[in-house]
C-alpha cells in the first residue's frame, strides 16, 4: 500500500524555533516527510482546536521545512480537513452519519481521506 511506512504517534508535542510556538496534538501520522496533525475537537470546540492545529502547521513548516502540511480537526463525527500551502489555508469537511448501526461507507470515507493525504501532497 504504502513504499514508506505510516508512523502514529500519540500525543505529540510540537516546538519550533523559527515559529516559536509550542503544542501538543492529539495524533501525528508521519509517512516520510509528510506529517498529519489530529486534534480533537473537545466539547465540539472546532474553534480551539483549530488555532492548536494552525500553531501545529506553523510549526511542521519550520521543522520540516515542507510548504505542504495536514491537519484534521475532528470530534469523531465532524472531520475538518485543513492543508497549509503557499497561498493559505485550504479546508474541506465531512460528516460521519451517527444514524447508521455500523457506518462502514462513512469510515471507510474518512479512512480513504487519510489515505490520499498520505499518498501525496
Amino acid at each position: 500500500m504504502f513504499k514508506k511506512t505510516p508512523v502514529i504517534m500519540l500525543v505529540c508535542k510540537l516546538s519550533g524555533t523559527y515559529a516559536k510556538s509550542n503544542g501538543v496534538v492529539d495524533f501525528l501520522i508521519t509517512r516520510g516527510k509528510k506529517r498529519v496533525f489530529i486534534v480533537e475537537a473537545k466539547h465540539c470546540d472546532f474553534k480551539k482546536s483549530s488555532f492548536q492545529g494552525v500553531l501545529g502547521m506553523a510549526v511542521a513548516v519550520d521543522n520540516i521545512n515542507k510548504e505542504c502540511v495536514y491537519r484534521i480537526a475532528t470530534n469523531y463525527v465532524e472531520w475538518k480537513y485543513p492543508k497549509r500551502i503557499c497561498a493559505g489555508i485550504e479546508q474541506f469537511g465531512d460528516v460521519v452519519n451517527r444514524n447508521d448501526f455500523l457506518p462502514q461507507s462513512d469510515i471507510k470515507r474518512v479512512a480513504s481521506r487519510l489515505h490520499a493525504i498520505l499518498s501525496g501532497c
